[in-house]
């Protein structure tokens, strides 16, 4: 019971306030295993031994998951979120029954926003087990805003209706919880440049692997995949895809604690490793919050 108490105290410091008052912040789940990412073969099984892996925590993500946060101290924001499947089994009958192989990098998902409830209890837990990591920026009242109008304007709009799809989610063409995170910092103009590097997976998915979506009525077994030990060939027609690995972030996080270079602070809550960055004196974005087509 003391712990569950000391526990709730450490969450409601960590989330309720930031030094210097607004603060956006990314909570990384790894996936149980590496997911690897060289070949369609190598993705199709470690994609499939995470889904019998125990998971490192309470909270079961056997592909990673990244959560998002809005604190703000003095005006009494406190929103957490995520984006997610609303149906855990559709992306499951699109890849093994209906043949959409690789297609379902692409594929639009039923998807929507986890309330802040519902993350509150899932990271509480995480946090309890050890098993995230976290980077954390402090912004300034002007760009928390902007983030709070993103996080409200993309929940009422109706964009998180689509898990996945074009993961751009500035677009409302859907996004996946990786693309949903990241799309915060953009919002924000947080350069990451220096890391993206480290924190992206970037594949030519041919475009043979493709399948569903009404592409040519093309099946991609399962066992097509598993035997498929390359992605796009020169000259080969294909289709990009990028995604932020949350092992990959978190590794990251991890290699800051181990090698500190004194530009990024280290931080450490309830055993869960840490970044914060301070671009609370960034020059004011430049950029639409939303990136649409007129009519």
């Amino acid at each position: 019971m003391l712990k569950t108490l000391l526990l709730s105290f450490s969450f409601f410091i960590f989330f309720g306030q930031t030094a210097k008052g607004q603060e956006l912040s990314l909570y990384i789940v790894p996936s149980p295993v590496e997911i690897n990412w060289e070949s369609p073969s190598k993705l199709m099984r470690t994609s499939l031994v995470n889904q019998f892996a125990n998971s490192p925590g309470p909270v079961d993500y056997p592909l990673g998951h990244i959560y998002v946060g809005l604190h703000c101290s003095e005006s009494g924001v406190d929103i957490l979120t995520g984006m997610t499947r609303d149906h855990r089994n559709s992306a499951f009958s699109k890849t093994f029954r209906e043949g959409y192989g690789m297609g379902i990098l692409f594929a639009d998902i039923e998807g929507r926003l986890q309330n802040t409830e519902e993350v509150r209890t899932s990271v509480d837990a995480l946090m309890e087990a050890e098993a995230m990591s976290f980077l954390s920026f402090e912004v300034s009242e002007e760009v928390f805003e902007r983030l709070v109008y993103y996080y409200e304007n993309y929940r009422e709009s109706g964009f998180c209706s689509i898990y996945n799809g074009l993961n751009r989610p500035r677009e409302g063409l859907g996004a996946g919880c990786a693309k949903f995170a990241i799309s915060f910092l953009k919002v924000a103009e947080i350069d990451f440049s220096p890391w993206r590097s480290e924190w992206i997976e970037f594949v030519k998915v041919p475009e043979r692997l493709i399948g569903g979506m009404g592409i040519n009525n093309r099946h991609v077994s399962i066992l097509r995949l598993l035997l498929s030990a390359n992605w796009a060939k020169e000259g080969e027609k294909y289709v990009p895809f990028e995604v932020y690995e949350p092992w990959n972030i978190h590794q990251w996080v991890l290699a800051q604690h181990e090698k500190p270079d004194g530009k990024i602070g280290i931080i450490e809550k309830s055993g869960n490793p840490g970044v914060i960055m301070d671009f609370t004196n960034s020059d004011p974005p430049q950029t639409p919050v939303f990136i649409l087509e007129a009519d």
